[in-house]
C-alpha cells in the first residue's frame, strides 16, 4: 500500500509541475532552433530543460509545501467553479537557474569545443597558404622569407644580381649615382 500511495503521490507532482516544465522545455527547444542547433541537438536541449526544470519546481514545492495551493472559487453571477493555482515566488528562479544550469552542462556534451593544438609558425603559415589557394582557386605560391608576401612570378632576392645581369644592359635606365652604388657592391 505504501507503494501505491508513493506512485501516486510521484503522479500528482508531475501533474503539477508539467505546465512549467513543458513551457520552459519548448521555449529552449525553440531557441535552439533559431539560434542555429540541428533539430536533434534542439530537442535534446529541450528535453533535459523539461526535466531539470520540472526537477526544480518540484524541488521547490516540496520545500516550501505550503506556498502551493489550489483554490476553488465559485463565480456567484454565473455559478461556475473555477479551480486557481498559487505558486511560491522561488519556482520561477529556481526554474531559470536550472534551465541556464541544463544548457551549460549539455553543451559540454552535445557540442564539444575543438581541442587547441601547438603548431610551430612554419606550420601555421603553411596552412594558411593552403587556405588562400583554396579560396582564390590558385596553387600554392611562395611567399617572401619571415612574411605572407606572395612571390607569385617573382624570384626570391638572392636570385635578383644574376636575373638581372641577365636582363642585359638594365644599368642605361639608372642616374649615375646608383650605378656607382651598385658597383660598389658587386652587382653591376
Amino acid at each position: 500500500m505504501a507503494r501505491g500511495k508513493l506512485f501516486q503521490s510521484l503522479l500528482n507532482t508531475a501533474k503539477q509541475v508539467a505546465a512549467p516544465s513543458l513551457m520552459s522545455g519548448g521555449l529552449t527547444t525553440a531557441m535552439s532552433l533559431l539560434t542555429g542547433s540541428d533539430p536533434v541537438t534542439a530537442l535534446a536541449y529541450g528535453v533535459g530543460d523539461t526535466l531539470a526544470s520540472g526537477g526544480s519546481v518540484a524541488a521547490v514545492r516540496a520545500l516550501r509545501p505550503k506556498s502551493y495551493q489550489q483554490k476553488r472559487i465559485k463565480n456567484l453571477d454565473t455559478g461556475k467553479v473555477e479551480t486557481t493555482t498559487k505558486g511560491s515566488r522561488l519556482e520561477l528562479p529556481a526554474n531559470i537557474a536550472a534551465s541556464i544550469g541544463t544548457g551549460y552542462g549539455l553543451s559540454s556534451i552535445l557540442e564539444p569545443r575543438p581541442v587547441p593544438t601547438n603548431y610551430s609558425q612554419e606550420q601555421q603559415i603553411m596552412a594558411q597558404m593552403i587556405e588562400r589557394a583554396q579560396i582564390n582557386d590558385l596553387p600554392i605560391q611562395a611567399v617572401a622569407p619571415g612574411t605572407q608576401f606572395q612571390m607569385a612570378g617573382m624570384e626570391f632576392l638572392d636570385d635578383v644580381p644574376r636575373q638581372m645581369q641577365l636582363a642585359g644592359n638594365w644599368q642605361q635606365y639608372l642616374t649615375p649615382q646608383d650605378q656607382a652604388v651598385l658597383s660598389q657592391y658587386g652587382i653591376a
